[in-house]
């Protein structure tokens, strides 16, 4: 293995690149090794690491939370869709034109005896790059110049233990990195997009608000979808809908939550936004402002959160619904506000954008943020909850080659193979469990194990019916009842993954999961346990218990 260049080993090392200068630390740790240090100049991408391709596995992550996260045998590796995965854009990746060239993972990778992962994306943009026989890590600093040395996004090399409890140190890491300090609580709740879409009225919001309350299935939260909005950017409450203060009054009314989705770092071209304040835009090379992505049928821009009037907007508008009533915000399609482009600042898009979730934050005191088509890294501190997989639908098709359709299938499989972030960087969420049993795809079996997995990770637990329709209520309180206990994943290279939880409603239980046959086995487990009574100088009998097998 080899860093910045020189081969692996321990001590400090002083590099004068062309455009750079670097100042780094080889430190040997218990778990592995932690590579420190610090840039000067303009470092552009920098190769910080360079190791043999071995085993037989690979992990591999995608920057934003929509995207998958999988194993993969090696043997895939060839024949990924790489270039369907470059036609995807930002959504897919910050330099989506690297995606045609080799598989890129984010972050992190778990290649055959050992993780890399770097534990921040505060600068720069951190990512590995299967080039061949290697795996290639590199920092991209894109345009970025400093002018003194500044942190590098620390390092590690974690080895000697299975994939599970190497992904499971990492987050530790990068938790105890970054000091999160999100929200104690773990929602439970309703969502309108799953069967409304934007077809939602105020008429069916009144009505699910009504039966919500009437059923008694323990929602926390009732939170208001896309459909809302005038524009997107433009966020007022449409001709059709009341005011923010009659929609939050309404929902808490009935002593829910209030919750409201929107895009904050996202502008539709249709926008009066866009047409008052176009220098507010990140622009490419040409003055012309970078498209983000097409949604809504619609060209999507992205706000410049370095820009101070736009800061000021994001203040004002995330204060106004909060003083409103709100207190649960979904916001969504955040990668947009990570786009690389020029901007007021010369800043690098991952700053813009901890700028643009700084000032959301600060706004929302106690309130409770789900990030969702987020950046994952750099979000960390930044939201309460985060959608750790793509959109869920009405069907559920065990088929991995099928990347790019929305499949409850894929949602399932990511919120699985992601489960180490959950209670250490925020809350996990697998999206809305579709509970109908009408208008879907959806058998029984792949609503049970959808539910019964979300449920057993202890994730937040989102409903997204028509709540006039057949829903299976019975379903919804098992998933309720394998909340809050301790996991222990097994089996995340193999078709069959193992759940182990302790401290359930339900007590000790294990499930064994087949996701792509849409099998899971439920067993209540006997925990042998053995007591020891420890006193302590004060006279005080502490009672301590440990697992024996």
């Amino acid at each position: 293995m080899r860093v910045f260049g020189f081969p692996l080993r321990e001590g400090r090392m002083v590099k004068e690149l062309g455009t750079c200068q670097l100042e780094v630390e080889v430190e040997r740790q218990p778990f592995g090794t932690m590579i420190v240090g610090s840039v000067k100049g303009k470092p552009k991408r920098l190769e910080v690491c360079r190791v043999s391709l071995n085993g037989k596995i690979l992990f591999l992550n995608n920057w934003q939370s929509w995207g998958l996260a999988r194993v993969m045998r090696l043997s895939q590796l060839r024949s990924l869709p790489l270039e369907k995965f470059a036609r995807f854009g930002y959504s897919a990746h910050p330099l989506p034109e690297l995606l045609r060239k080799h598989p890129v993972t984010d972050y992190f990778v778990f290649a055959g005896d050992k993780l890399l992962g770097f534990l921040s994306s505060a600068v720069g943009h951190p990512f590995f790059s299967v080039e061949g026989s290697e795996i290639v890590g590199y920092i991209e600093y894109f345009d970025r110049e400093f002018e003194s040395f500044v942190p590098l996004e620390k390092l590690v090399i974690v080895e000697g233990r299975s994939l599970e409890k190497s992904l499971e140190l990492y987050a530790d890491l990068v938790s105890i990195e970054n000091d999160p300090g999100f929200s104690r609580w773990n929602p439970v709740g309703w969502c309108s997009w799953y069967h409304y879409y934007d077809k939602l009225t105020w008429e069916d919001v009144k009505k699910n608000i009504n039966l919500a309350k009437e059923m008694g299935m323990g929602y926390e939260v009732f939170q208001i979808d896309d459909s809302w909005q005038e524009d997107i950017g433009d966020w007022k409450p449409k001709g059709s809908f009341p005011n923010f203060e009659e929609m939050a009054e309404t929902v808490a009314s009935e002593s829910f939550v209030p919750g409201l989705w929107l895009a904050p770092f996202s502008v539709s071209g249709t926008s009066s936004l866009v047409a008052k304040h176009p220098e507010w835009l990140v622009k490419d090379d040409d003055g012309v402002p970078v498209i983000a992505c097409r949604n809504w049928g619609k060209t999507i821009y992205a706000l410049d959160t370095s820009h101070p009037d736009v800061l000021q907007w994001l203040r004002n508008l995330f204060t106004g619904l909060k003083k409103a009533g709100f207190r649960y915000f979904k916001i969504d399609f955040l990668f947009t506000g990570a786009v690389p482009g020029y901007r007021y600042r010369h800043v690098t898009p991952i700053e813009a954008y901890r700028m643009g979730m700084k000032a959301i934050r600060d706004s929302l005191e106690e309130c409770f943020i789900l990030g969702c088509g987020a950046p994952l890294l750099p979000s960390v501190g930044y939201v309460d909850g985060m959608r750790v997989g793509p959109d869920t639908a009405p069907v559920y098709k065990g088929e991995p080659e099928k990347h790019f359709e929305l499949n409850a299938y894929n949602a399932l499989k990511s919120s699985v193979m992601r489960y180490f972030t959950h209670g250490r960087w925020w809350w996990n969420d697998p999206d809305c469990l579709l509970l109908r049993r009408e208008q879907t795809e959806m058998d029984d079996d792949a609503r049970r194990i959808y539910a019964l997995v979300s449920g057993a990770l202890d994730n937040m637990l989102v409903e997204s019916d028509n709540l006039e329709a057949s829903v299976d209520k019975e379903l919804w309180r098992e998933a309720l009842s394998l909340r809050g206990g301790v996991v222990e994943v097994e089996g995340l290279a193999s078709s069959e993954i193992v759940l182990k939880v302790y401290g359930t409603g339900r007590g000790d239980v294990e499930l064994t999961c087949d996701l792509e046959e849409k099998k899971v086995r439920v067993r209540t487990m006997s925990v042998p346990l053995r007591k020891q009574i420890r006193e302590r100088e004060d006279g005080r009998l502490f009672h301590y218990y440990e697992r024996t097998e």
